[in-house]
């Protein structure tokens, strides 16, 4: 796929209802030029797109045309990707996917590791902002330290992902600083459709450290939709984000070929950074 493939790509993605946008798709092609596929008969009835981080790879966006289901297409892609991050040099492959999509994974080998909840929060003109006082806005200067402490909980670098996050909303970047050095950061940016918030981590310690991050962030947003994603057995997570106003929850799996990804140290991550970016 190529950035002129864009207006096609997010026709057969955007048949689902999902609601993607041309920087979405194209921060995909950013951060991984030769990793996203399309299937053309006809005409284009299938898309996958895919992101590698370090020994890790990243199954994104995998849609067919509802017209055509049922014919291999979905597998063909899958598999197809699967060679592609294979070929990078990754030593496991993680999607998160959706009950109806799970069932191809698991074919493929995929295996359940984690339960990740994605929620939809809709902000309105009247939703106070929370307070915050240990936050700071993050700077650019601050992606390295940033990066060693996601790379640690992660497993991988993603200096390049936060990098092209922050720029896209520097203004929604916060960080916290303790005696100890930094502890914690929130990211968030704004879509077509609302904003994205995450990721969103914090070293062990008070609760309430972890909530000032998120209401950070929050205060760089205007109204309309957050999306977020939470791993299910992170509970402080949880209950932060029961006191948002929600509109919108759904269950979803995280699912891993090859290498365990079981991420342990999952009380101090709050919030992953998208499901397509891993």
């Amino acid at each position: 796929m190529e950035l002129e493939d864009l207006p096609i790509a997010l026709d057969v993605i955007n048949e689902e209802g999902w609601g993607y946008t041309p920087p979405e798709i194209e921060r995909m092609l950013r951060l991984e030029p030769r990793g996203s596929f399309l299937y053309v008969g006809k005409e284009p009835v299938g898309a996958i797109t895919t992101v590698v981080h370090g020994p890790i790879g990243v199954i994104g966006h995998l849609v067919v045309s509802r017209k055509v289901r049922g014919h291999g297409i979905g597998k063909a892609l899958l598999s197809h990707a699967i060679e592609y991050l294979r070929s990078r040099g990754t030593d496991s492959i993680i999607v998160i996917a959706t009950d109806e999509g799970r069932p191809l994974y698991a074919k493929h080998g995929f295996k359940v590791e984690r339960e990740i909840l994605c929620k939809h929060f809709m902000l309105g003109a009247d939703q106070p902002r929370m307070p915050f006082s240990k936050p700071v806005p993050m700077r650019k200067s601050d992606l390295k330290a940033v990066s060693e402490i996601d790379g640690e909980l992660f497993g991988a670098d993603r200096f390049r992902l936060l990098d092209i996050l922050y720029d896209e909303t520097p203004e929604a970047c916060f960080k916290l600083v303790t005696d100890e050095g930094l502890s914690g950061f929130s990211m968030g940016r704004k879509t077509a459709t609302g904003f994205d918030f995450g990721p969103w981590v914090c070293r062990p310690g008070s609760y309430g450290d972890a909530e000032e991050l998120l209401n950070a962030t929050l205060s760089a947003f205007g109204q309309g939709k957050v999306y977020s994603g939470f791993f299910a057995d992170n509970r402080a997570a949880v209950r932060i984000s029961e006191k948002l106003p929600l509109f919108k929850m759904w269950s979803t799996k995280l699912m891993v070929l090859g290498k365990s990804r079981c991420y342990p140290d999952t009380d101090q991550i709050f919030g992953i950074a998208a499901f397509e970016l891993g």
